[in-house]
């Protein structure tokens, strides 16, 4: 109990606490349509696990699909906050013709992340690794089926991932170029590292937590996807409309 004279301090309003309060903020937004955000979730995995399927080219194809329906996430929360409507049409924003040439550049982009993934692999498991984790070739390393080898790939690819975190909202919600949005994260959160490191800790934890129960990704993965709206209403405000109500000027990096 606090003494008399003196007011309670807000822990997650220190600077230091910053990105905590973004998970905070994320979980409010996550509890505005829970069961709509892990129907949503189950969609985006359907469309792309059946690539995964595809010999060789299979992972990579996956990664690109999924990039693409996740960019439309950030889009159905503006439309949840700005108006309190949860729109499913905006789950497909990188599919409008105007809208694609910028979603398949993040989603080149972040396919590009997978040589992280292929080095962590390789390093612990050698090539039989790569041939799991990049070629899909899951039927002939049964072996490395464990929730180990999903750790050991999956956590180091959340580095740039989490530097990356701006770019989609950036692109989507400020009408910025994909690689000036590319830039614009990276530069953020590499000049911040307290809040890069506690953002991609809270991440690794989230991710280790859902691989021994497979089906907490389905609450990880919006719950994420919030933090990083809230992240990006927090650092580069929302003022301007979102870029599928016409183009806004483009924000600057607040300090």
């Amino acid at each position: 109990m606090s003494q008399p004279g003196r007011q309670a301090i807000d822990w997650l309003s220190l600077p230091t606490m910053r990105p905590v309060a973004w998970w905070r903020d994320a979980l409010r937004l996550w509890r505005r349509a829970p069961i709509r955000w892990v129907i949503a979730c189950v969609l985006v995995i359907a469309f792309e696990a059946p690539f995964q399927l595809i010999p060789y080219a299979g992972v990579a194809l996956s990664k690109v699909i999924g990039s693409l329906l996740g960019i439309g996430a950030y889009a159905v929360m503006d439309e949840l906050v700005r108006n309190g409507r949860f729109r499913w049409r905006e789950l497909f924003w990188s599919l409008r013709p105007r809208n694609f040439p910028a979603a398949l550049v993040l989603a080149m982009v972040n396919l590009s992340l997978l040589a992280f993934d292929a080095l962590a692999a390789f390093t612990a498991y050698g090539h039989a690794g790569v041939d799991r984790a990049i070629f899909g070739n899951f039927a002939q390393h049964p072996e490395l089926a464990t929730d180990r080898f999903s750790l050991v790939v999956l956590l180091p690819g959340f580095v740039p991932i989490t530097l990356l975190m701006f770019a989609a909202p950036l692109v989507v919600l400020g009408g910025v170029s994909p690689l000036k949005a590319v830039a614009w994260s990276v530069r953020w959160l590499a000049s911040r590292p307290a809040a890069f490191a506690i953002t991609l800790g809270i991440w690794w934890v989230l991710v280790a937590m859902a691989l021994t129960h497979k089906w907490l990704f389905l609450l990880v993965l919006p719950w994420g996807g919030a933090q990083v709206y809230a992240a990006y209403v927090d650092v580069f405000g929302r003022d301007a409309p979102p870029t599928r109500e016409g183009l806004p000027p483009s924000p600057s990096p607040s300090p």
